[in-house]
């Protein structure tokens, strides 16, 4: 029987915040517990936290969520903001379809209005993506969030992402505090 470390950290204090043990088999998305005071709080996810009906909750609580585009989501592009359309038709195609389509251009940033599936309701949102080198060749980084594009252009939200490293630099931490015959614990932030 194994357990799982669900917490939260404050990067304004780097401070673990919310934590809670569960059993191994619950989910990540579901054994998180960010509280319900999330007014103008960013939620920096991993992608194992990509329910889109806790983006619904972050949002409706006031808060503003940030995460890597899981490869299973695909939201429908209602708009483009920034970024080269090759095809006119880019409007209510899926993120893959228009992406197997040649419609986006994947050599520049690409700021974009979504719609994520929500049951039978959809939650609007944003994705962005960056191209970045790795491994010496060019690829399209993807962002999912709700914070407002005129406030925070596709550089920023990159940087706001990037601050996510400190909670994996945490974990490595506290798993270099136990002996190796120390169950493991599972992280999740």
């Amino acid at each position: 029987a194994g357990a799982k470390l669900h917490a939260a950290m404050s990067l304004r204090t780097h401070a673990v915040v919310r934590p809670k043990i569960t059993a191994q088999r619950v989910s990540d998305e579901r054994g998180i517990d960010l509280g319900c005071d999330l007014d103008d709080v960013l939620v920096l996810l991993d992608r194992g936290y990509s329910r889109h009906g806790l983006f619904a909750s972050i949002e409706a609580d006031g808060g503003y969520y940030l995460t890597r585009l899981k490869a299973s989501t695909n939201p429908v592009v209602t708009r483009v903001h920034r970024g080269r359309v090759a095809n006119a038709a880019v409007k209510n195609l899926s993120l893959t379809a228009a992406l197997e389509e040649g419609a986006l251009a994947m050599d520049r940033e690409v700021d974009l209005e979504v719609d994520l599936s929500l049951g039978n309701d959809v939650l609007p949102a944003r994705v962005v993506g960056i191209p970045q080198l790795q491994d010496g060749e060019m690829v399209m980084w993807w962002y999912l969030t709700n914070l407002p594009r005129t406030e925070y252009p596709p550089e920023i939200v990159r940087e706001l992402y990037r601050l996510r490293w400190q909670v994996e630099l945490l974990w490595k931490n506290l798993k270099g505090r136990f002996p190796e015959s120390t169950p493991r614990i599972q992280h999740v932030f």
